[in-house]
């Protein structure tokens, strides 16, 4: 058993003892996925939390010419981050849908109120101010996604603007 000190460092343990080593494989339950291999030679791929960390792990049969197998080999990659990025952007879609929602619902609803005559004709214009106020408040929203996949591009130019905090207060009332 020949093991990279990263690897080493990403199950945990900085040692060369043998007996170490394996009893991490079989508590991550990766000697049964190995022994598989071996008797199927099939390629795995599994992902298992380890000391805080997430680790991917790619076990693949080694064959000779005569497609005998001569060995395993296992590459382990701490993926933490990455999983940590996509629970983010999922987190994210999720804030964003429901962003989006509230203001489609009032104007949805208010519309619906309009055209079922349950308006009464002298609310129309402030239920019409409604409408353009969640209207507004979806183009900016849109703005913003953009300068935001902007950013990310490198392409946003940022100009600043003095602020009438006033006006974001009224506006969220």
């Amino acid at each position: 058993l020949l093991l990279s000190n990263g690897s080493k460092h990403k199950l945990g343990t900085d040692t060369e003892s043998y007996e170490e080593i394996i009893q991490v494989l079989e508590k991550l339950n990766i000697k049964t996925e190995f022994n598989s291999v071996i008797s199927n030679s099939e390629k795995r791929i599994m992902l298992k939390e380890h000391s805080n960390k997430v680790l991917e792990f790619s076990i693949a049969s080694i064959k000779n010419n005569l497609n005998e197998i001569i060995g395993v080999v296992i590459l382990i990659q701490d993926i933490s981050e990455k999983e940590k990025l996509e629970q983010m952007r999922k987190d994210f879609i999720s804030n964003v849908s429901h962003e989006f929602r509230t203001p489609l619902s009032i104007i949805k609803g208010n519309l619906e109120s309009i055209l079922d005559g349950m308006t009464k004709k002298e609310d129309i214009p402030n239920t019409c101010a409604t409408l353009i106020n969640e209207t507004d408040r979806l183009e900016r929203m849109v703005k913003d996604l953009l300068n935001l996949s902007r950013l990310e591009a490198g392409k946003l130019e940022v100009t600043f603007h003095e602020l009438d905090v006033n006006i974001i207060i009224i506006d969220i009332l």
